[in-house]
């Protein structure tokens, strides 16, 4: 929720514009800063209208222990620790995944 208010104000953006861009209405955008737990679809929404996607990111145990014991080595050649390494590559992954187009 952090990332959203900062990136409200660093954007200059009203609960009023976040409201019409997102269809979040904007007492549930006012509840998240104190009270509430927003939805992720709500959360999804005013991103999307910030412009950010909301993307997860596993951590090194979700990942099966052959691709771990791979990037290890290549973690520690370019000085990551396996936490982001793992988010790089997580991040390298969903960015090719997402430029990848089926041929017609």
């Amino acid at each position: 929720m952090k990332l959203i208010f900062t990136e409200m104000r660093r954007q200059n953006k009203t609960y009023d514009a976040v409201e019409a861009g997102s269809g979040v209405n904007r007492p549930t955008l006012k509840a998240w800063r104190h009270r509430n737990v927003p939805t992720l679809t709500s959360c999804e929404a005013v991103l999307g209208f910030l412009g950010f996607e909301f993307v997860p990111i596993p951590t090194e145990r979700a990942l099966p222990p052959e691709l771990v014991a791979e990037l290890r080595p290549i973690a520690e050649r370019i000085g990551l620790d396996m936490p982001a390494a793992v988010r790089l590559a997580a991040e390298i992954a969903y960015r090719d995944h997402r430029n990848f187009s089926v041929p017609a």
